[in-house]
């Protein structure tokens, strides 16, 4: 299974059906929140959605299409970040339950994870998308040395509107690991 450690309080994981419970349980309890930003958050409305986009998570890993991992954070999950792979280039999602926010978590999740696209999978660029109202997650790109490209006029579309999204980027020449850390470490796979 694949698993990245991100410091001694992190790690992050692929989920398996046993996480879907947990998983759907912290969707459930934030989902107001959640459905103003992420549009799949209205289609999961059982415990077994969430088992779905674990096994279709988990499908798209082995054809090496995406990499989603759970956030777990001193051994409990506490969200998602994830990266989906095209043509050397990466895009970057991520979310957490509320209660396990303003804590780092995202932001040293998000990094280990670019550091390992960067490193492991040889990206030449990797994007995050976030609407401009979501302060939080506009945080976490500037915070790793994005740089913002502009707004995507009604790029996304929630239940009952188009947002507007910030588009992020960061180049493979861009990135230094000293700046981002030392997360470098190989994942394991078992």
């Amino acid at each position: 299974m694949f698993t990245l450690e991100v410091d001694d309080e992190i790690e992050l994981r692929l989920m398996e059906d046993a996480d879907a419970e947990r998983l759907f349980a912290l969707i459930d309890d934030c989902r107001e929140y959640l459905e103003r930003w992420l549009p799949w958050v209205r289609h999961n409305t059982e415990v077994d959605d969430s088992v779905e986009f674990i096994r279709r998570a988990r499908r798209k890993f082995g054809q090496d299409e995406s990499i989603q991992t759970g956030i777990v954070h001193e051994g409990d999950l506490q969200g998602v970040v994830g990266i989906h792979l095209r043509d050397q280039k990466g895009e970057v999602g991520y979310w957490l339950h509320r209660d396990a926010q303003s804590q780092g978590l995202a932001t040293r999740s998000c990094r280990a994870l670019i550091d390992y696209a960067f490193e492991y999978r040889r990206l030449h660029r990797v994007v995050i998308r976030a609407a401009p109202d979501n302060e939080r997650s506009c945080a976490i790109p500037r915070r790793l040395g994005f740089t913002r490209e502009g707004r995507l006029r009604e790029a996304g579309r929630r239940t009952d509107r188009y947002l507007d999204l910030e588009l992020y980027s960061l180049l493979r020449r861009e990135w230094k690991a000293g700046e981002l850390e030392d997360n470098t470490a190989e994942p394991s796979s078992s």
